[in-house]
C-alpha cells in the first residue's frame, strides 16, 4: 500500500514532467484496451482464446526444457519466468525479436545455473518453432482466405 501511496506523491509532484505524462498516456490508454473487450461480440471466447494460447506457449516452453539435458531439471515457475522474459524480448522494437528474445532467455538460463551456450540454443530452437508455426499457420489461412468467394466477405471487420 506505502508503495501506491508513494507513487500518487511521485506522479503529483512531477504531473508536468514529459515522462510522468507519457506514463499516464501509456496507462490511460491500457485501460481503454482493456475497456473496449467488453464492446467485443464475444468477449469470454477472446478472453478463452488467449489463455489458450498462453498455456500452449507455455506447454511448448516447458516440453522443450525436459527435451534438453542442461534445463530438464528447470521447475514449471521457473520456465515461465523464462517465458515471461522471452516475451519482454519479443515485445522490444526490434524485427521480430531477433536477438531480444535470445538474449533474455538466455540470461535468465544463466540465472538458474544452464550456461550461455545452452541458454542460446535453448532461445533458438523456441523461436525457430514458433516462426515456423506462424508462417504454416498464416499459409494456411491465406489459403483458405483465397478460397472464400468474395461474395462472402464481410464488408467490414
Amino acid at each position: 500500500m506505502s508503495f501506491f501511496i508513494f507513487l500518487y506523491f511521485i506522479f503529483k509532484r512531477f504531473r508536468n514532467h514529459g515522462f510522468i505524462n507519457k506514463l499516464q498516456n501509456f496507462g490511460r490508454q491500457l485501460l481503454t484496451g482493456v475497456k473496449s473487450i467488453s464492446t467485443l461480440k464475444n468477449p469470454l471466447g477472446f478472453w478463452s482464446s488467449s489463455v489458450l494460447i498462453w498455456m500452449i506457449y507455455f506447454l511448448t516452453m516447458y516440453t522443450v526444457s525436459l527435451g534438453i539435458q542442461s534445463t530438464a531439471n528447470l521447475a514449471p515457475g521457473e520456465v515461465l519466468l523464462v517465458m515471461v522474459m522471452g516475451s519482454i524480448g519479443m515485445v522490444a522494437p526490434v524485427q521480430g525479436g531477433i536477438g531480444t528474445f535470445h538474449a533474455l532467455v538466455a540470461y535468465i538460463l544463466i540465472q538458474f545455473g544452464v550456461s550461455e551456450t545452452d541458454g542460446k540454443i535453448f532461445a533458438a530452437i523456441i523461436h525457430g518453432t514458433q516462426v515456423i508455426m506462424i508462417m504454416i499457420v498464416g499459409l494456411v489461412s491465406w489459403i483458405i482466405m483465397l478460397k472464400i468467394p468474395a461474395w462472402n466477405k464481410p464488408d467490414t471487420l
